[in-house]
């Protein structure tokens, strides 16, 4: 049961690697995995709710890390160690690379990165943290977000030829250097 809810989850991202989600249909995946559309209706309901509970998964994996980010206050100590809770986050994304390559890919869903920016933003970015208090202050925090997530996806898109612990001081450096 879980192999076949499995395998329809990785047959989908093999076919976003060539094309829009909203190309595929249902009987594409069922002949990709010689299975009967009945059995694909067994475990959901549309392409788009196999989209949905993978994206979901991922983003409560990556989420259950991220909201550990604070219990390590940011300090000088991080330009020059990994910090812990930004290094599991990056081993995650590099243990999952080839979903997030798909999805934040060329044929990947748009709300997907959304996502993404929202995860960066709440737990790196946090207005509590970083309150934008003038007009500046709010274009600063976006600009630093979407910096991010774009040095994520050229990462990933690279299969992370960046060693991991040298990657996550990289983006502490980045997100801090003129903090401490």
């Amino acid at each position: 049961m879980k192999d076949t809810r499995k395998a329809i989850q990785n047959e989908l991202l093999h076919q976003m690697k060539n094309k829009n989600v909203y190309a595929i249909k249902v009987t594409q995946v069922t002949q990709a995995l010689h299975i009967s559309r009945s059995t694909f209706y067994l475990y959901y309901d549309s392409i788009f709710s196999v989209l949905q509970e993978i994206e979901d998964d991922f983003f409560n994996n990556l989420r259950s890390i991220t909201s550990q980010y604070f219990t390590y206050p940011p300090n000088a100590h991080y330009f020059n160690e990994p910090h812990p809770i930004m290094l599991k986050v990056f081993t995650y994304l590099k243990e999952n690379k080839e979903t997030a390559k798909v999805l934040l890919g060329p044929y990947g869903d748009a709300r997907f990165q959304l996502r993404c920016h929202d995860t960066i933003a709440e737990g790196f970015f946090p207005p509590q943290i970083y309150p934008s208090t003038t007009k500046e202050d709010e274009y600063n925090r976006i600009y630093m977000v979407y910096g991010h997530l774009g040095l994520v996806n050229h990462w990933i898109n690279h299969d992370c030829d960046y060693d991991v612990k040298e990657f996550t001081i990289l983006c502490f450096r980045q997100i801090y250097k003129n903090t401490f």
